[in-house]
């Protein structure tokens, strides 16, 4: 099979791949807690290791709410302005000059 991920194959595994995956950590009392790896999912559906891991990627972004990578971007932006001299637009911190130095 090749590395071409369809959106049907997609659809249709998603939910298992997620359900079987490592990147979910399980803590219920008596249940087992490890996940299966990308070639074991691979096997498991006969699908190649780089589409197990295609799907369990896209997956895992598409269940993070859009407004935590809003937030992030917002965090990044506040903390460059930070950095400069009189906020935006403004010039870039000059360092001071030592005494007798020029």
């Amino acid at each position: 099979m090749s590395g071409f991920l369809s959106p049907k194959l997609y659809e249709k595994l998603k939910a298992d791949v997620l359900r079987l995956t490592n990147a979910t950590q399980r803590t219920e009392r008596g249940k087992p807690h490890r996940g299966h790896t990308d070639l074991e999912i691979a096997k498991r559906f006969g699908i190649s290791e780089k589409q197990a891991a295609d799907i369990r990627t896209i997956a895992e972004l598409e269940a993070i709410d859009t407004s935590r990578f809003l937030e992030a971007d917002d965090w990044k932006q506040e903390r460059l302005e930070r950095k400069k001299v009189g906020g935006p637009g403004g010039a870039a911190k000059k360092t001071a000059k030592r005494p007798g130095k020029g």
